[in-house]
């Protein structure tokens, strides 16, 4: 288990299951070598899967411990988001003109971003484009 209580172990890459009520460290050894190891797996057991790892627990404390760990693993991705690095700034786009294809050159044709409006658009508007 994490050394830091309640912490994520990024070495073995497991939670510490102890924060949830009931669970010591025989349940979490037990559950830890059935494969499940975080908040986010015993959330998403069913009440079966675990039941067949640890028989003598009743099915309205699997129920309890999974929704403990539901808001451990959503809390725990809240805080792994917050300490993120930002994400670095992307430059903009240059403008790049638009590019003529050959089939464009031969019959005259103007590139997509250069054609007439089509739909309600008026002779003014058209006229914008020319």
């Amino acid at each position: 288990m994490s050394g830091n209580l309640g912490q994520r172990d990024d070495v073995t890459g497991t939670d510490d299951l102890t924060r949830i009520e009931a669970i010591g460290p025989r349940r979490a050894a037990r559950l830890n070598a059935a494969g499940i190891r975080t908040y986010a797996a015993l959330a998403s057991c069913s009440r079966d899967e675990i039941a067949t790892v640890l028989p003598d627990v009743s099915p309205a404390k699997i129920n309890a411990w999974r929704d403990d760990a539901r808001e451990l693993a959503h809390a725990e991705a809240a805080r792994t988001v917050a300490d993120a690095p930002p994400a670095p700034d992307v430059p903009a786009a240059p403008d790049v003109p638009a590019v003529r294809t050959s089939r464009q050159v031969l019959t005259g044709l103007r590139p997509l971003t250069q054609r007439r409006p089509t739909g309600s658009a008026t002779r003014a508007s058209w006229s914008a484009f020319c």
